[in-house]
């Protein structure tokens, strides 16, 4: 039996929008994390692209692609985030670039025809969440995909997420969590919140074997991961903050260091 439950997964994120659209704005640390993953964004789209945007939630990542020039197909598995998208990109601005606002599951892309879109944006999780069905899912987007088209994706990471919560090491039994990579009610039964953690090769080998190629391969956030009370006075003086984002993007880039954020970003090109 699969581990992916879409129904929880929709449930959790149709009780109230607003809190994901606050959230990666809400401290430096999730500031400096979606700075790294607009890096991504801005360093491989081009004006004019056709995006799959997969798991969009209320759209902090749609506006990035807005002021990009491209045309933006929004998609996610909960019709309270796809309402609330839509209602930012009328107030923000960005409206004019999505084509259509759809609710869809990324295991099942059959909403879309193949051979449709220059690049699939699936930021924030979604191929965490669907554990065994990971294969599955890329599968899917490879179809949707045009030749040479690109995946850029992230996924929690595992070691990464260790390493930013650290001190819990030592009152936790964490055996099982790391032997499966899954937080699943067995693991974590106090949460709620259920979604496989993925090693660095593990990531590479489930898009290998789906035929893509990986180009590459970020953390989310490695410098600063585990000096978060530091980042609110960096973040006060404009030049300071812009040096700590350029490092941060070279450093979570490093193969070393790849795998020391609470995500990992990749993109992979369609072979």
């Amino acid at each position: 039996m699969s581990k992916y439950k879409a129904d929880e997964i929709e449930a959790f994120y149709s009780k109230d929008a607003a809190p994901e659209w606050r959230r990666m704005v809400k401290t430096p640390e999730e500031e400096v994390k979606l700075q790294v993953h607009n890096h991504y964004l801005q360093s491989y789209l081009n004006p004019g692209m056709d995006v799959l945007e997969v798991g969009a939630g209320p759209g902090r990542f749609t506006q990035t692609l807005h002021e990009l020039g491209c045309r933006i197909l929004v998609s996610d598995i909960s019709m309270v985030q796809l309402a609330a998208n839509r209602e930012n990109a009328k107030n923000l601005g960005f409206y004019e670039s999505v084509t259509d606002w759809v609710k869809a599951d990324v295991t099942n892309l059959k909403s879309f025809s193949s051979d449709s879109f220059n690049a699939i944006v699936a930021y924030g999780g979604p191929l965490s969440y669907v554990f065994d069905q990971a294969e599955r899912s890329l599968l899917e987007c490879h179809r949707v995909l045009r030749s040479g088209g690109l995946v850029i994706a992230s996924v929690m990471s595992l070691w990464g997420t260790l390493h930013r919560f650290f001190h819990n090491i030592s009152s936790r039994d964490f055996s099982e969590l790391i032997k499966t990579g899954d937080v699943t009610p067995e693991t974590e039964p106090y949460t709620g919140h259920y979604f496989h953690m993925y090693r660095a090769e593990e990531l590479r080998c489930v898009l290998e074997a789906t035929g893509f190629e990986v180009i590459g391969m970020s953390a989310s956030n490695s410098l600063s991961s585990i000096h978060i009370d530091t980042l609110e006075n960096i973040r006060q003086d404009p030049e300071k903050w812009r040096e700590l984002i350029g490092m941060e993007i070279e450093a979570c880039a490093s193969p070393g260091l790849v795998e020391s954020g609470t995500h990992i970003i990749v993109v992979a090109r369609k072979r």
